[in-house]
């Protein structure tokens, strides 16, 4: 039975057939301290647990107490349409890899002891849009879908694309940061659709079907049918330019979805919504708010992690439990501008590191 991190490492080594002194090459140990730490004539450093964790591909959590991480990580990407060969694929996804998996870690150190609250998921898009009913619900769909459904919304440059992830039982949307608010507005509705339908899809791969579904649900929440009839009426370009604004979607979003419909729409509003969403909106329906729309556009630029999440990393900073680097990369700011109170740290032992994951090696 794999009762200590040395035992649970000599599994794995046996499983894939690697030998002690390639594993010590590999996370750059002296093959006898590696073989001491697995005979516990040694102790693990808490560096040498990352590393191992790395290398031989299990979490941290697992090798320190062999048990499942109540608050693992499973994600389902977004993925691009390639129109060549009718697939979908994500070509950033090893690239991403280590940067869900730091978000994974920053709600890991914000929650040790126990589970993430749960987030209750909208039953289907008829619930979420009515969530979103009300001024400026579009504009504030991150705050909306962690307010009543506690849906996390992530935004960082870091990512090449979307993801939906669930860390637990707590359902995170990871958005890649653009100054298009009506690009956000889609992928946010999409993700949470892959959420509410259960999808887990490989990060390199993409199910067709499960791509299409989550795009049926976006435009059920943000272009229903019956909205979308509003479009015949329109004659004036300022008209076609509210129903952007106010629906918080691009002109080829609404283009694609009128053709779905069938909607006959007069040959000047299709040639407007053939036109890109901020030329269009700042040459033609909206000349005169165009320090609105640069503001809608810093919006969705704008760093952002739950507020619980940080709020947790100040709390270990002040008493000592965690440092101050994960809390500054999810603020985007150097280490030294974060102005928390910080007591003498000292280097973590194991025993430590596993207090850190809630769990004890006793």
């Amino acid at each position: 039975m794999d009762t200590t991190i040395g035992s649970r490492v000599r599994t794995i080594l046996q499983e894939q057939g690697l030998t002690q002194k390639e594993l010590a090459h590999k996370v750059g140990m002296p093959a006898d301290a590696l073989s001491r730490a697995l005979n516990g004539v040694r102790g693990f450093g808490s560096l040498e647990i990352v590393q191992l964790a790395d290398e031989l591909g299990v979490e941290v959590y697992w090798l320190i107490t062999g048990k499942e991480d109540p608050n693992r990580l499973q994600v389902a990407a977004r993925h691009a349409y390639d129109h060549g060969t009718s697939t979908y694929s994500n070509r950033s996804a090893s690239d991403d890899t280590g940067v869900l998996r730091d978000i994974q870690v920053a709600y890991q150190q914000a929650c040790p002891s126990e589970p993430l609250p749960a987030s209750r998921l909208p039953a289907d898009a008829v619930e979420l849009r009515q969530a979103l009913a009300g001024p400026d619900g579009v504009r504030r769909f991150a705050d909306v879908v962690e307010a009543r459904f506690e849906v996390d919304v992530v935004r960082i440059r870091e990512v090449g694309t979307d993801y939906a992830m669930s860390i637990g039982g707590r359902a995170v949307v990871v958005l890649r940061e653009t100054a298009n608010w009506f690009y956000e507005n889609w992928s946010l509705a999409h993700e949470l659709g892959h959420l509410v339908d259960g999808d887990d899809c490989a990060t390199t791969s993409a199910n067709a079907a499960a791509e299409r579904a989550a795009n049926r649900f976006a435009a059920e929440v943000l272009l229903p049918a019956d909205e979308m009839k509003r479009l015949q009426d329109v004659t004036e370009a300022t008209q076609l330019g509210s129903l952007l604004w106010d629906w918080g979607v691009s002109t080829a979003a609404v283009r694609i979805r009128a053709e779905a419909l069938g909607l006959e729409l007069r040959p000047t509003v299709r040639g407007w919504l053939e036109t890109p969403t901020v030329q269009f909106l700042r040459a033609t329906a909206m000349p005169d708010r165009w320090a609105e729309i640069a503001e809608r556009r810093r919006e969705a630029t704008a760093r952002r992690f739950p507020a619980f999440i940080c709020d947790a990393h100040e709390r270990g900073i002040t008493e000592g439990r965690l440092g101050a680097s994960t809390l500054a990369w999810m603020l985007g700011v150097d280490e030294d501008a974060v102005e928390v109170s910080r007591p003498d740290t000292q280097r973590l032992s194991v025993q430590e590191l596993a207090a850190a994951f809630g769990t004890s090696l006793a």
